[in-house]
């Protein structure tokens, strides 16, 4: 991709560039009422993720064909967080601070997300080419290695920083107990197979993929 025409070499300058002009831009808020300035902070939060979602969305449609996966699901995760965080900035300023009740039908936008982040760190590997019922078992694995952390985490994390809250509800701590539960299995659950596999040999001795 070096020979692209904003190849890295524009787009990290371009990055830093744009990381300043929205540091500027949230700070001039302080000059507008109270309520115009929260109005004004959270549209510019959506402005980075409009940004991500239409570079990946111009690259899955120049890219070759063995990256277009990748930079497709890119796209797809940043769409669905996009549509949630739409959805959250227009209650919160429409309908309420709190924003939407939690557990939400938007949630699911973001769970489809965490797939596609998920599918992203696959197309790194070669797990994909892997037999149906190795795949299979690997993820009935991770769904199992989760419960315990969730366990621990509600019980002994969420329960009692949630229990001054007024407004907190058995729903709102289980999904608070996922995220943290969530996050650290879609950094640690591919390791496997960025080195070597469970078990260190077999056709996951060298996993990592011509594009890492």
């Amino acid at each position: 991709m070096s020979g692209a025409p904003f190849g890295p070499r524009i787009a990290r300058p371009a990055a830093w560039v744009g990381l300043v002009a929205l540091g500027v831009a949230r700070l001039s808020f302080t000059m507008l009422s109270p309520r115009g300035e929260v109005v004004a902070s959270f549209v510019l939060s959506l402005v980075p993720i409009m940004i991500a979602l239409a570079g990946s969305t111009i690259a899955a449609l120049r890219v070759r064909a063995d990256e277009r996966r990748f930079r497709t699901l890119l796209a797809v995760a940043v769409a669905l967080i996009l549509v949630g965080e739409i959805n959250f900035v227009y209650t919160v300023l429409a309908i309420g601070p709190l924003g939407p009740p939690i557990p939400h039908p938007v949630l699911l936008l973001y769970a489809g997300a965490v797939i596609a982040f998920f599918g992203i760190l696959v197309t790194f590997t070669r797990f994909g080419s892997e037999p149906f019922a190795v795949r299979m078992r690997f993820y009935i694995d991770v769904l199992i290695s989760m419960a315990l952390p969730y366990v621990f985490v509600y019980r002994w994390l969420v329960r009692p920083l949630f229990a001054e809250l007024p407004y907190a509800s058995i729903g709102m701590m289980l999904v608070a107990a996922a995220y943290p539960v969530v996050s650290v299995t879609l950094v640690m659950g591919p390791w496997p197979w960025w080195w070597g596999g469970r078990s260190g040999g077999g056709s996951r001795g060298n996993v990592c993929s011509s594009r890492v």
